[in-house]
Formats: C-alpha cells, structure tokens, sequence
C-alpha cells in the first residue's frame, strides 16, 4: 500500500513541490494554540504560547493574528512578553508578528487595567509587527512597551 503525502505548489515559473506540512510550519497561528478573538476569552496564553513555540523553532517565524469577526478583537489580560534570546544558541531568534489588518485587533482587557504596562513587553530585538491593531484601551496609552519602565513606549 503507498502512502500519499499530500504536496503544495505555489504555482509559476520555478515553483517548488514540497510536503504540504512545510508549508504550514512557516507560519504560527495565535488561533493554533487557543485564541479566540471574541472579546470575551483571554487570548494572552495564545499568544505567549504562540511566541515560545517560534522560539523553540530556533528559525524564527511569522507569527499570524488572523482578522477577527466585526466588531470583536484579541482580549489581553495579562501582558504579553516577547523576549526571543535563546541562551542555548546564545541568539536572538528573529521574530514577525503579522495580522491581516484592521480586524487583527489586539486590545487590552479590565484585567490588565494599568497604563504603565504594555500589551506587548518587548525584551528583544530582530522583532516585526505588521499590519495589525493595537487598542491600549486606556487614556494614556501603551500598546507596545520597549526594555525598562520608563524606556520606549507606543
């Protein structure tokens, strides 16, 4: 009996036919590890799931939040550290976090009521975040927190 493994081709001139599961290991979908993206649930698990996953790739990886439902979004209650230095590889191991625009919304819940604190607590470095919103959700805002207190915020 032969076993079929199913094959992706991106199609065009040069294109490659490789096993479809590496294709789908390029990406890490917050979604892959439980997030939800109804404003309800808390998705900050997801995400730090998602995040130490690509970590422990050691080739780096886009991290996908995909669009949410109208009018819905991410609900973080706890912020989120990205710290991405792999001491084994004594590296930092390059990360994209990645939406699908404006209905990639990550907003801050009540349970993370303090403006002094990030929904994203940057600790590293070679990270990208592309085509998706932040909401602070409070009247000083701070969506992305960079080192220290009192260091880079946006």
């Amino acid at each position: 009996m032969t076993t079929l493994i199913p094959k992706y081709d991106q199609g065009g001139t040069s294109a490659v036919n490789r096993p479809f599961i590496q294709k789908l290991q390029e990406t890490v979908s917050v979604k892959d590890f439980g997030a939800v993206g109804d404003g309800i649930a808390d998705d900050a698990p997801a995400f730090a799931a998602a995040i130490a996953a690509a970590i422990a790739s050691k080739r780096g990886k886009r991290i996908l939040i995909p669009a949410c439902p109208v009018g819905s979004f991410y609900k973080i209650n706890s912020a989120i550290t990205v710290d991405n230095y792999s001491a084994g590889d004594s590296a930092y191991i390059p990360l994209q976090f990645e939406g699908e625009g404006d209905l990639s919304l990550v907003k801050r819940g009540a349970a993370l009521a303090s403006s002094s604190v990030g929904l994203f607590d940057i600790k590293g470095q070679d990270i990208t975040f592309y085509n998706f919103r932040v909401d602070g959700n409070v009247t000083t805002p701070t969506g992305l927190r960079y080192g220290t207190p009192g260091g880079f915020n946006n």
